[in-house]
């Protein structure tokens, strides 16, 4: 082939090529634009338990139940009780974490009493692949992302029934990339039955697309702005800004001044559409996890939200010894 034919054959190659990465995902994100991102989610049935076990671990009662949510596949959770169990049903507090996530998540908050804590596993990996390999990946991850809600719902729904559990004092707590899941967790969790009356939010941010746009670990770096306009209109289902004014319960908003993976106005934004009643910290810090002092904001967080929600009676601190240490990582 002639080289002026060639390079007529691959620049051509190369505008279909554009022209598919921009129009599939922006025709779709089109459509979903028509759709109340609500409806657009995949709703949980009921949940049936295909695995469990259980361990005890510093006067803990830990169990891991795997459960069979139908079309929106197994939910991985680990589940922290007081042992024995008292006669009186618990409070709950679930964490979505980003850091930690499932039974790490629920070890930072280990000593607290009377509360029933529980981890969620994430169906996904919390660090994106690169270059070619995050393209690759992008249809079932994509599949993953928008059963989230689903799965946490019905994880909830199952929890509601349980005997220990009081089905009027349920917390959902979100850290990072949990608190970009958490708005469409608790709006799709309402519309099945579930009340979620207290809601910790850190370190989230919206739109997501500009999260994406703005990731450093997204490479190559010039696809990020494609990358997060096409992902921005794809994931509008989970997009925080569609679910946080729809949202009801009391809210504590966690935010910090110099997070380099959130941007200032996205996290911002984030904190604005929370409705009220709602209490927001901005930490000087950076994201949750990066950094030196990652471990001592957690330490932080942790013991602010503790405080906050034991204030309100959200919590069950009877047992709880303050000076007790949490497990360690290798623990959990």
């Amino acid at each position: 082939m002639p080289t002026r034919d060639r390079k007529h054959w691959v620049r051509n190659l190369a505008i279909i090529f554009v022209a598919i990465a921009l129009g599939v995902p922006l025709t779709a994100g089109l459509w979903l634009a028509q759709r109340d991102s609500l409806a657009a989610l995949p709703r949980p049935g009921m949940a049936s338990v295909k695995e469990s076990s259980r361990e005890l671990n510093r006067g803990r009662e830990w169990r891991r139940i795997v459960l069979d949510a139908g079309k929106l596949g197994s939910v991985t959770l680990r589940i922290n009780l007081p042992h024995p169990l008292p006669d009186a049903a618990l409070p709950v507090v679930i964490v979505l974490g980003g850091l930690e996530t499932g039974g790490r998540g629920a070890c930072r908050l280990i000593d607290a009493g009377g509360t029933v804590l529980i981890g969620y596993e994430w169906p996904v990996r919390q660090r994106l692949p690169r270059g070619m390999a995050l393209w690759q990946s992008l249809p079932g991850l994509y599949e993953h992302v928008l059963s989230v809600p689903g799965q946490i719902a019905a994880a909830l729904k199952w929890v509601g029934a349980q005997t220990w559990a009081d089905g009027d004092r349920i917390t959902l707590v979100g850290l990072s990339l949990g608190a970009l899941a958490a708005p469409a967790v608790q709006r799709l969790a309402a519309a099945e039955g579930v009340t979620i009356r207290w809601t910790v939010l850190g370190y989230g941010g919206s739109p997501l697309g500009s999260l994406v746009s703005n990731h450093p670990d997204i490479e190559p770096a010039a696809l990020r702005p494609l990358l997060g306009r096409g992902l921005g209109l794809l994931l509008r289902p989970v997009e925080p800004s569609s679910h946080l004014p729809h949202l009801k319960g009391k809210f504590l908003v966690f935010g910090g001044t110099d997070d380099t993976l959130i941007g200032p106005d996205a996290a911002r934004q984030y904190a604005a559409l929370v409705p009220e009643p709602k209490v927001v910290r901005w930490l000087q810090s950076d994201h949750l996890g990066v950094g030196g002092g990652a471990r001592d904001l957690l330490d932080r967080v942790v013991g602010e939200t503790i405080e906050w929600l034991r204030a309100r009676g959200a919590v069950d601190m009877s047992g709880h010894s303050p000076g007790r240490p949490r497990l360690s990582p290798e623990e959990c």
